[in-house]
């Protein structure tokens, strides 16, 4: 999945056909984790690791 910065709870749920909800206690889980603090560190560290590439 492609992310822009700034994207809100309500439109990455409509892009994985989820809950705003939903989404916001994903991005929450991802957010306690010691790998980010942001929502944009977590994306640069997505990037950089290869994460969501597809195959």
């Amino acid at each position: 999945m492609r992310r822009q910065a700034g994207l809100g709870n309500r439109q990455i749920g409509e892009h994985l056909f989820i809950s705003a909800k939903t989404a916001g206690v994903h991005v929450s889980n991802i957010l306690a984790k010691p790998m980010a603090t942001t929502r944009l560190e977590a994306v640069a560290r997505t990037h950089r690791t290869h994460l969501f590439d597809q195959k």
